[in-house]
């Protein structure tokens, strides 16, 4: 799921804990929220279990919780909950980014570049989170994916182009064309892979409120720039947002399905 901050991808994610029991639905599991951008709070009372990871666990922490899943769900042929959301990548980036920092200074006793007192990102800062991308996304999901839904949630921003502000110029503008997006990774190079890697990869969209709703109004786009769904049910919608404000979104979607 992709989006913006405050489109609906986390509310929209955590719907598909309807598929359990407990609250409606068929599958004696529960879903499972894997929660790094600290809101749990926010998110009281969504049909999920949570699981809050902080720098302190870091993106090994997550990495090797999940590992442990794959390992049980292979031996069992069944895995513990139904459905995995990570909350959010962006989050998992920044710990991975961290979790090398501390082992750089570790490993080199405190020595690195240095400006006025503060430890300077290094190359292999950034290499050690493409690392930790590979592992959750081509390794640990992909497996678990043969048991669960996986859901892995991705910030995106807008990609400004810069341009001369007039031919031949050598002045230039960042301008941004409405329509083009990246995700909010510290790699332009993983960013651009990451979701070649999901079966499915929906856009989530904020929009200003009509004065009739009285508050942001979710959109969520199937096919776009962004968006891509192999389900034909999805597919008839064709690049038309569709209007999820209010709404549930594991029904609409298991409808929409049909």
């Amino acid at each position: 799921m992709v989006g913006p901050a405050d489109s609906g991808k986390t509310y929209a994610s955590t719907s598909f804990g309807l598929q359990s029991k407990k609250y409606g639905g068929a599958d004696s599991r529960e879903a499972l929220l894997l929660e790094c951008d600290g809101r749990i709070t926010a998110l009281r009372g969504r049909p999920v279990l949570f699981e809050a990871y902080t720098n302190e666990q870091g993106a090994a922490g997550i990495c090797d919780f999940l590992k442990s899943e794959v390992a049980n769900a292979t031996r069992n042929q069944r895995s513990n909950y139904h459905t995995y959301i990570i909350s959010s990548a962006t989050s998992f980036g920044d710990f991975a980014v961290q979790d090398s920092f501390e082992d750089t200074e570790a490993s080199n006793k405190g020595k690195g570049i240095e400006v006025a007192g503060q430890k300077m990102l290094e190359m292999q800062d950034y290499n050690y989170e493409a690392e930790s991308f590979r592992k959750l996304i081509w390794v640990y999901l992909t497996d678990l994916k043969k048991y669960a839904n996986c859901i892995v949630e991705f910030h995106e921003v807008p990609l400004y182009i810069s341009t001369p502000i007039s031919p031949g110029s050598k002045i230039k503008k960042d301008e941004w064309d409405g329509y083009s997006y990246k995700l909010l990774l510290h790699g332009n190079k993983i960013a651009s892979r990451l979701p070649t890697k999901f079966d499915e990869v929906y856009h989530f969209r904020a929009k200003e409120p009509l004065p009739s709703t009285g508050g942001i109004r979710r959109m969520v786009c199937f096919q776009d720039n962004v968006g891509r769904t192999a389900f034909p049910g999805l597919r008839r919608f064709g690049s038309k947002p569709q209007d999820i404000t209010n709404k549930e979104f594991y029904p609409f979607w298991q409808t929409s399905l049909e």
